[in-house]
């Protein structure tokens, strides 16, 4: 479903995920307010937090890296208007707004919001086990909705279970939107190299009628099943692949950060800040992210451990299959892998 409104154009992709925003914000504000009112509304509970100030501020190391690589699925946004740029009527105008905007929405309502929310709202009776506040959220299968089900069943008289469902149908709505929103981007960097013939020229081909790279679509539509479907066969699988999609995330955004200082340099129109200071510490900030969550994984041993192995292993398999193709692509076209600068002639100088 998802790789249909893809294929049919920027328009509808457009549409449809206004439409699934509008949904999403408009729940995670009202399980916010719901969550606060909650706490405010029953002093008598014992709460893991001892107030907001508690809940915002750093408690360990870990965590903060922890929460660090959660919080860098905020870039979804980010990495979909940069992508869609081209689509653009006014693209030096509305890009730079439109990142900053996606930026703000995720991480101040769809991110923060919710975090403050639900951290200042666990309690002892959360979820209905033998452990309390975030032991008993982390052997719950769906904390948030255990929350929210509390508070329908305590606070709204008895309706928690209807609130659960319907939470549950804005959390499908809003997986369809971020799903749509790493498809686009991912089929017009796809088409870009196509065009390049960095990969098959097939995969920068536009429909005829929709203008979208139709083929690029079919193909990751349908590795995205392939991976999902493996996925959900047992939770030791959906670690390997969110591991392996996580660790992929952190390479390329570094190495992203990378380039900018690569492509800058020696530029005179560089400049100090956005050129040099903001990428050094956005490529740090990946790699030790990445360092952080696989040393967590892999100290934390067990079937985390050889999980962790595995997802290392498909991303390094990744990156071989990768380079091999590289290579051949470019011998069988005669393409320098790396490009050299022109020098200018003296008669030209």
């Amino acid at each position: 479903m998802v790789g249909l409104i893809a294929y049919r154009g920027i328009s509808g992709s457009t549409m449809t995920a206004v439409i699934i925003n509008a949904i999403q914000l408009t729940a995670l504000v009202g399980f916010a307010v719901l969550a606060i009112a909650f706490r405010m509304t029953h002093p008598e509970l014992s709460y893991a937090h001892s107030g907001l100030g508690s809940v915002v501020l750093p408690h360990n190391i870990t965590n903060v890296i922890f929460q660090g690589t959660i919080a860098i699925l905020l870039l979804v946004g980010f990495e979909s208007v940069t992508a869609l740029g081209g689509e653009a009527i006014n693209p030096k105008r509305d890009v730079r707004r439109a990142i900053l905007l996606s930026l703000a929405i995720q991480g101040g309502v769809a991110y923060l919001i919710e975090y403050v929310a639900a951290n200042f709202f666990v309690n002892s009776a959360t979820v209905p086990s033998a452990a309390n506040g975030y032991a008993a959220a982390a052997a719950s299968g769906a904390p948030i909705g255990d929350m929210v089900r509390q508070i329908g069943d305590t606070m709204l008289g008895g309706v928690g279970f209807p609130l659960v469902i319907i939470l549950a149908a804005t959390v499908l709505i809003a997986l369809i939107g971020t799903t749509l929103a790493c498809l686009n981007t991912g089929v017009r960097i796809t088409y870009v190299m196509g065009r390049d013939k960095e990969v098959p020229g097939i995969l920068g081909m536009l429909h005829f009628r929709h203008a979208t790279p139709h083929y690029g679509v079919i193909a990751l539509a349908i590795v995205s099943a392939v991976l999902g479907g493996y996925a959900v066969l047992s939770a030791d699988n959906l670690l390997q692949i969110t591991l392996a999609s996580n660790t992929g995330t952190f390479l390329v955004y570094g190495m992203t950060c990378a380039l900018v200082l690569v492509a800058f340099g020696g530029q005179h129109k560089r400049n100090i800040v956005k050129h040099v200071i903001v990428p050094l510490l956005g490529m740090l900030a990946n790699v030790g992210m990445l360092i952080g969550i696989v040393y967590m994984s892999v100290s934390a041993g067990g079937s985390t451990q050889t999980d962790t192995l595995i997802a290392l292993g498909i991303v390094g398999a990744w990156i071989v299959v990768g380079a091999v193709w590289l290579m051949l692509n470019s011998a069988a076209t005669k393409t320098s892998l790396l490009v050299k600068p022109q020098i200018a002639s003296p008669e030209r100088q």
